[in-house]
Formats: structure tokens, sequence, C-alpha cells
């Protein structure tokens, strides 16, 4: 019985989340995503899912990952900066509004040998984005352009944070974790964040006034170690090949659109809280006036060797053919 156990099971891989369990994504897109791989490994398969921080904090799982100390993880691309330039073209701002859009377009883009230098030293599973990110705050309201201004709003990438400084904004970069007390001490006053996770980090009795600003979207991966995913033999490399990529990051963008509308709902129903749809000619005016955030990336890519342009222009086609 001894050796019939651990022969059944070859493989044992540590995946670490993002969220405590009960989130979202942890609960409706990880979990079943691991139960699928181990059921169809027949058991030869075994990935131990945990909450965010047992293995590791949450800026530091890509390079967790990258070196082999944890096998898989979920994480936000921004906390390690500078190191995806190409696929930080669905970030800039006001590019799509659907999670489900931005999610098929990173995904598709990847496979198109677009992002090639991003994820070169690990084993993407899954790529996507959040619904473009409304704007929370303690209890100003923003339904103008200029009720950003003086506003200490955190951030969860560098391409964001550029897009609110112009709008009068000050970003303040720090993890998801942080944020509650920050808050309570008023080290911010408002954030960039999704509908569906201000319960889930206890920012509810803080933020108030929510804003559906949808300015930008932040990049997410799902990734594992590549040394790890190589050495596994071919039947169980297509077991994992066939329940990651393109349907498991549409899928998830898909489920984050309905989720999102859904909590967006219930807060609009609760008392204590003003739930405000920005005007389309606001969101135009601050197209307008973060124009050369699309600018300054292009440039920026462009010194790294990166056609900054060219990435717009497909990103723009696949969007066009997507919403």
């Amino acid at each position: 019985m001894f050796i019939g156990t651990a022969s059944a099971q070859e493989h044992s891989f540590r995946f670490a989340s993002l969220t405590p369990e009960g989130g979202y994504i942890h609960e409706k897109h990880l979990r079943p995503f691991v139960e699928a791989v181990e059921d169809d490994s027949g058991g030869r398969i075994e990935i131990d899912l945990q909450p965010v921080g047992v293995f590791g904090a949450p800026n530091k799982l890509y390079e967790l990952v990258e070196a082999g100390i944890v096998d898989m993880a979920w994480t936000v691309q921004g906390y390690t900066s500078g190191r995806f330039p190409q696929s930080g073209v669905v970030e800039l701002p006001f590019l799509f509004d659907k999670a489900e859009t931005g999610s098929t377009l990173l995904w598709t883009m990847y496979e198109e040998g677009h992002f090639d230098r991003d994820y070169a030293t690990v084993k993407p599973l899954a790529l996507y984005t959040h619904r473009p990110y409304g704007l929370f705050t303690t209890g100003p309201e923003v339904r103008q352009a200029e009720d950003l201004e003086g506003l200490k709003v955190r951030t969860p990438s560098a391409i964001v944070g550029q897009a609110l400084t112009i709008l009068g904004g000050t970003p303040v970069g720090m993890q998801v974790t942080e944020m509650a007390e920050a808050l309570r001490l008023g080290t911010i006053d408002s954030s960039v964040f999704p509908w569906e996770a201000i319960d889930l980090f206890g920012l509810q009795d803080e933020l108030t006034a929510l804003t559906d600003a949808r300015i930008a979207a932040p990049r997410f991966m799902v990734i594992m170690n590549k040394a790890r995913y190589e050495a596994l033999p071919d039947d169980l490399k297509a077991v994992i090949d066939d329940h990651a990529g393109l349907a498991f990051s549409s899928g998830i963008g898909a489920g984050l659109d309905r989720q999102e509308l859904k909590d967006k709902q219930r807060f609009a129903e609760m008392d204590g809280y003003t739930v405000i749809d920005l005007d389309p000619s606001v969101r135009e005016i601050m197209e307008a006036r973060t124009a050369s955030v699309v600018d300054d990336w292009i440039a920026d890519v462009e010194g790294e060797g990166v056609d900054g342009e060219a990435l717009l222009a497909r990103a723009r086609d696949l969007i066009a053919e997507l919403e």
C-alpha cells in the first residue's frame, strides 16, 4: 500500500494564491483548475493550493516561481515592475471595457509570439485582466476629471500610476494586503481596485464612494516553474496544457465581468455607499488627457528594442474583433 500511494502521486506542486480562501478567483477558477488537473492525471499530480502569504509575499511570487522555490503562483504583473514591457500594452488607459476582452487579448497576443520576452523564464498557465478597475474613495466623490485632484490613490502598476498622476492624483504603490491599514491611517484615501475584492480584503468600512471609472485593467498571471513543467512526462504536460491557455484565461475574464457587475449592484443597493457611473463624456476627457501615457509607453519600450506601435496596433485590431 505504501509503494502504491507513493507511485500514484509522482509529482507534487506548491501553488501560491494571491488572496485568502473564499476569494472569487481562488475558489471559482484556481481550485477547479487544480482539481481538474489532479483528476485527469489519475492522481499522479498533486497540487497544494494555499492562500496569500503561506508560500511567500505577493510581490515576490514571480521570483519565487522563477527560482523554483514555489512551483505555481497567481500574481499581479505590476508587482514585478519592468519585467513585462511587451504585455504592458493591455494596461494602457481606456483601451477596452471588459475583462473577457482584455484576457483574450493578452493570451492571444502571447500565443502569437508578441510577448516572447516577457514570459520566457516561466510557463504561463493563464494570462488575464480584470474588468477595468473602479476608483474607490473614503468619501470624496469622483464624478469629474477634476475630482481626482489631490487624492492619494493606491495603484496596481506604474502605467496606471502615470495616468492617475496626469489626472491630478498621487499614486501610491503597495501590496493589496497593506491597503486596509493604509486607508485607516490616511496613507491613502482611495484606490483603483476591483469591486469583487472590497469585502475580501476588509475595505468595506473604509471605501464608501465607488466610481465605475474603468480607467485601466492591470495584468495578472498564473504561472508555473518552467523546469518543473518541462520535467514532466508528455502525457502529464498534456494534462496541464488541456486546462491552461486561452480557455482558462478568457474564462477568468468572463467570470470577472459577471462577478464585478453583481458586486457593483450589491453595493448600489446597500446603505452607506454611493455608487457612481462615470459619464461617458468625462471618460472621454480623461482619455484625452492621458493620451501621453500611450506615447510615453511606446517610447519606453522602443528603448528596450520593442516595437510598441506594432503591439498597440495589433491590440486595437483584436479589441475591435472582440468588442
